[in-house]
């Protein structure tokens, strides 16, 4: 949802920025607790185009809250569907990601604002932001 789509004047690469609203689960037939869901973030991607072919240069989905069916986002822990670990990289896991961000972003109510990849649409300068707000009062 709300995709804004941003490509270089070379036209060799782009950037997607848009909010993801999602149901989700765990399968009883899966590894781990069995639970749904639901989810809502940001994508933030790269793409890059090679030989005239628009490619994924990165995937990059920030989750910023989750809300068990049962109780709501209202009352769901921060850390209720944790973040990945180093154990769950790829290769290791062939599922996990390939590199985790410094820090770990946190969920609601604890929320990081993702960096954004343009400038200010008004300014044209660089969009400094300062996450530190976001963690006050709350512990690891």
């Amino acid at each position: 949802m709300q995709m804004v789509i941003d490509v270089a004047d070379d036209r060799t690469t782009a950037s997607v920025r848009g909010r993801s609203m999602m149901q989700a689960g765990l399968h009883e037939s899966a590894d781990g607790p069995q639970r749904a869901w639901f989810e809502g973030g940001i994508y933030d991607n790269r793409y890059v185009r090679e030989d005239g072919v628009w490619k994924i240069g990165r995937l990059g989905y920030f989750p910023h809250w989750h809300g068990s069916f049962e109780e709501g986002w209202a009352r769901t822990p921060i850390d209720f569907i944790p973040m990945a670990t180093r154990d769950q990289l790829y290769p290791g896991d062939p599922l996990g990601p390939d590199a985790l961000l410094e820090p770990m972003p946190r969920l609601w109510p604890a929320t990081d604002t993702v960096p954004f990849p343009y400038p200010h649409p008004v300014t044209g300068e660089a969009i400094v932001l300062d996450n530190s707000r976001a963690r006050e009062g709350f512990k690891d």
